[in-house]
This record gives C-alpha cells, structure tokens and sequence, in this order.
C-alpha cells in the first residue's frame, strides 16, 4: 500500500515553493543581506518588451525590496511610437544601454551585471532565466553596506543625497559608486506584439545618473570596516503634468569592483521622498 501510494504522490504535480526571503536589508542577527540589481533594457516600441516587464514584476512580489530595478529605454528599439506622449530616451540611458552591450535583443536584463555560465553576454535576453538568476545572486554573501539618507525640497524640487558604504571584508581593486533616479508609474503607450496598449504602466524608468555612467571612483583596495560617504543633489524638473513626479521617484545607488569583473557587489534603492 505504502509503495502504490508514493507511485501515486510522484505523478501529482508539485508546486514550486516561493523561497522565504526577508524584505530586511538585515535580518535578525543584524547581518547585512545582500541585494540584488536587476537593469531591464526595455522600450516602448519593442512588442514583446510587456512580457519581460511582467517577469521583472513576478520577481518583485517574490523577493519585494531585496531586489533593485531599473528600466532603460536607451536607443534600440526605445523611439516613441505614434501613440506616445512621452519620450522616454535620454543620453544617460542611451550610454548606460551601450555600456551594457553587446545584446541580441530586447527585452533583456542584466542581472549584478554578472557574467553567468552558459551565457554569451552579460545581458539575458531568456526571461524566463531571470528569476533563478537572481536568486543565485541573492544567496550571496553580501560583502559591503550601502546606506542612503534623502531629503527633498518641495519649493526648489531639489534632492539632497547622502550616500554611505561600509566594506564588509578586505576588497581589491576600484570600487565605484553609481547613483541614478527613475520614476514610477507613468501611464503612455506601449507596442505589444500586434498592438498598442494606450494606458500602460511604465515603471523603474531611468531619468538620470548622478554619477558618472560606470561609476565614481570612492575607494582602491578597501579593508573591511572602511565607511567612506558621497553626497549628490539633484533638480526635479518641473514639466509635464504626469511625468517628473517626486512622489514617484526612486534614488538607487549601487557599487561595483574592477577585481571581480565590475560585477555589482551591492545596491539599494529609496523613495526620493519618504
């Protein structure tokens, strides 16, 4: 009976166990977690781009705050269609999008920026790889701190940006400092496969870099328990009703290391006012 019943459990479909990950940059021992950044390269006329977005979001509720995200709307594929209002393209994007390449197309992610095994290129273009990859990443362990305090003047529109990064153990070679804002919730068109979606949700979209494209340099061959700060500011534009929004705005700074291939070793993101 106990065999028949086993022969019978093993051809019931399993569920996939959603893994217990804490929202907590710390979890109760005080260890700081590690935290992943996850770069969509997206556009408003790639068609297929609404189901990468609909992975990155199922990633989301999985691992909520653990994971950083930031869309791209470089060049390729990123013009705006008849139907758009807004142009989503800047040159920190389009940079950032060439400084990410070579990909084959979109959407695509790249995930800590990390090389992965039975990968060509830094960029995934396999959406249905992402969620395992940051998972990977996530079981990690977190080798530096990231801290940001903010404040924000609703009379000038400016963001002032204090940004902390304690070493967690000995790291060689260059360490830098990226910091950009995106913002949330803009509603325009978006081509998907035969049509255009008029109200789409556009989120995570990269508006500016504070610091230079491939980073600032903050420290060379850091000893754990080295802490080193950089301050940034920056103008919330003041155009267009429904877009440049503080309120919907996020800072992300993140730190990568040349000795380990300029992967990203930490990130954090905060709204831009609490």
């Amino acid at each position: 009976i106990l065999l028949a019943f086993s022969l019978f459990m093993a051809c019931e479909e399993v569920p996939v166990d959603i893994p217990d990950i804490s929202n907590n940059p710390q979890d109760t021992m005080g260890t700081v977690q590690k935290k992943v950044l996850l770069e969509e390269l997206t556009g408003v006329s790639c068609p297929n781009c609404p189901a990468g977005t609909a992975a990155l979001e199922s990633i989301l509720t999985v691992f909520g705050k653990r994971v950083v995200s930031n869309a791209i709307h470089g060049k390729f594929l990123a013009q705006p269609t008849s139907s758009n209002i807004y142009d989503f393209r800047n040159p920190d994007a389009e940079d950032l999008e060439n400084y990410l390449a070579p990909f084959l197309g979109k959407p695509a992610a790249v995930i800590d920026r990390v090389l992965f095994d039975g990968q060509d290129f830094r960029t995934v273009d396999n959406i249905g790889l992402w969620q395992s990859l940051v998972q990977q990443q996530l079981n990690e362990q977190a080798i530096i701190a990231i801290e940001m305090d903010q404040s924000y003047d609703e009379n000038t529109r400016r963001a002032d940006i204090d940004v902390t990064v304690t070493a967690l153990e000995d790291i060689q070679g260059n360490i830098k400092l990226s910091v950009l804002v995106n913002e949330n919730g803009i509603i325009d068109a978006q081509s998907n496969q035969t049509e255009i979606i008029a109200s789409y949700e556009h989120n995570h979209v990269m508006r500016d870099m504070l610091s230079s494209i491939q980073g600032d340099l903050i420290f060379t061959d850091i000893s754990a328990g080295e802490v080193i700060s950089r301050s940034y500011s920056y103008t919330v534009p003041n155009q267009n009703i429904n877009e440049w929004i503080p309120e919907n705005m996020d800072i992300i700074s993140f730190i990568t290391a040349s000795e380990r291939d300029n992967q990203v070793l930490q990130a954090e993101a905060v709204p831009m006012i609490e």
